[in-house]
């Protein structure tokens, strides 16, 4: 649990965005030849990933099921608090669905 949830708290800050933006640089002028704004879809999407393949091969009792969806969310909404977001309008659904996607595959396992 606690190597899937360390896996699980460091994928969002694997960003090329939010790296530069927590240097202190400005995204525009360092990535010209890349779009590096979809990158927070692209972590919720490994986010998601690495939780259904935990609901699915590792068996964990259902009280600790709660940690890995837990430590997810938190280090995503920590990172945007932190550094912000390219796309700030679309936040608000982001974090509805990376939370939707990571408790569905932990009810299922429980099933």
């Amino acid at each position: 649990v606690l190597v899937t949830s360390a896996t699980c708290a460091g994928v969002p800050w694997l960003n090329p965005w939010h790296a530069t933006v927590l240097g202190g640089r400005d995204p525009k002028e360092v990535w010209t030849s890349t779009d590096t704004e979809e990158y927070e879809a692209l972590r919720i999407l490994g986010l998601v990933s690495v939780a259904s393949a935990y609901a699915t091969y590792v068996p964990v009792r259902w009280r600790f099921g709660w940690v890995l969806p837990l430590t997810c969310v938190s280090s995503f909404v920590l990172l945007v608090v932190v550094a912000g977001s390219p796309n700030p309008q679309t936040l608000p659904f982001k974090v509805v669905a990376l939370v939707f996607l990571l408790l569905l595959p932990m009810v299922a396992a429980r099933s």
